[in-house]
């Protein structure tokens, strides 16, 4: 729980959750038992429901990988377009691929941010899958059409970054399932 904060905006913290920050999070600088919050950035998403693929039953899910897809300015069509594509390419071959697309409806930077969720059940997931989603994408659609899926994908986006987060059950919510 933060304590009040005075007019200079050091903030007095009296208990932190065991959670993670991610580097969009405020970075905190410690001044004895006061903390200076450098920049706080909000946004709302909004969950693709057309082009998802999640496990019926996540009980095994240990870990999810997060992608987070700065696109260029005009990219967010082309991406839209393209990941519908990957998304039925692998739902129709391989639906044991799961994923899960946001996009930044408010707030945030100022960037055109698209965040994929891909849960895991172990670092092994992270493996290539068997087909490859390249090979997936051949056999749907043919290398040429593939290759132009692939370069109109890549071709929006700025910047990638991504971060493994492990989920810890015995600190999760009380009544979350687990």
């Amino acid at each position: 729980m933060l304590g009040q904060g005075d007019m200079n905006g050091l903030i007095s913290i009296r208990t932190i959750c065991p959670v993670r920050m991610s580097t969009s999070m405020p970075r905190f600088y410690h001044y004895e038992n006061q903390f200076r919050i450098e920049s706080v950035s909000n946004r709302i998403t909004v969950g693709d429901t057309t082009n998802v693929n999640w496990p019926e039953d996540g009980s095994s899910i240990t870990m999810y990988n997060i992608a987070y897809y700065d696109l260029k300015m005009g990219g967010m069509e082309d991406f839209q377009v393209a990941l519908a594509k990957y998304a039925e390419a692998i739902i129709e071959k391989n639906d044991e691929i799961y994923f899960f697309f946001a996009r930044t409806a408010l707030g945030g930077d100022g960037t055109n941010e698209v965040t994929g969720v891909f849960p895991l059940t172990s670092f092994a997931d992270m493996e290539p899958n068997d087909p490859t989603v390249q090979e997936i994408m051949n056999d749907v659609y043919g290398e040429e059409e593939a290759k132009k899926i692939a370069d109109q994908f890549v071709g929006a986006i700025k910047n990638a970054r991504n971060v493994v987060l492990v989920r810890l059950p015995d600190l999760s919510v009380v009544g979350a399932p687990n």
